[in-house]
């Protein structure tokens, strides 16, 4: 069940970002007229994106706002114990 709810999200976040970059590519090229300027802008777009999407993450990664509290539970050390017969 839980895989199937990660496959739809995931499958959701390609289209649309396939859609995203599409639009981007094709106001380009609508814009100035050259395919090539709109593919390029594209691939620039995508790449920059991604990048600062990483940075955004680990700089929240590090902010507590938001983050509830919780206690570190001490492990208990087991012994090993012998299974019985």
């Amino acid at each position: 069940m839980w895989f199937r709810k990660r496959l739809r999200f995931i499958v959701k976040t390609l289209t649309y970002k396939f859609l995203s970059v599409l639009i981007t590519i094709l106001a380009v090229w609508l814009i100035t007229g050259d395919p090539m300027i709109g593919l390029t802008l594209g691939l620039v777009e995508i790449t920059v994106k991604l990048f600062i999407y990483y940075i955004h993450e680990e700089i929240w990664g590090k902010i507590k706002f938001g983050v509830p509290y919780c206690k570190k539970k001490k492990r208990r050390k087991r012994k090993n114990r012998k299974k019985k017969k």
